[in-house]
């Protein structure tokens, strides 16, 4: 397991962490806890190289430059990871999407409202 440890008292409001499977550990080559929101770990597997990047984002609630700062830094680890990855992205984005229909993005089986970490998701 990796983990990016919050203090105990931003606990329900930070930190993150992948569990690995034990097959899979031999391709681990690094990890990284970019900050208390955000977690990769590099791994090469069958010749393929990838990156899992997991968050939490802050929730809903927060103040807009919480959130921003948040999605600014998953950027900047986005674009530092590079094209010669692949890279799958999980976690918790506090977010709701909404529905649409013939979207690259957003597709139609998800909640039918959308909130302000919804659109930042979708931007």
């Amino acid at each position: 397991m990796f983990i990016s440890i919050a203090e105990k008292s931003r606990r329900a409001e930070r930190g993150v962490s992948i569990l690995i499977k034990k097959k899979f550990k031999k391709g681990i080559t690094n990890w990284e806890a970019v900050n208390e929101n955000i977690i990769t770990v590099n791994i090469n597997h069958l010749g393929i190289k990838i990156t899992l990047l997991c968050v939490y984002a802050p929730s809903n609630n927060k103040v807009d430059l919480e959130k921003d700062q948040f999605y600014e830094k998953l950027n900047e680890t986005l674009i530092n990871i590079g094209t010669t990855r692949k890279i799958i992205l999980l976690g918790d984005f506090n977010g709701h999407a909404g529905t649409k229909v013939n979207n690259q993005v957003v597709g139609p089986y998800g909640e039918t409202r959308i909130n302000d970490n919804g659109e930042c998701l979708i931007d």
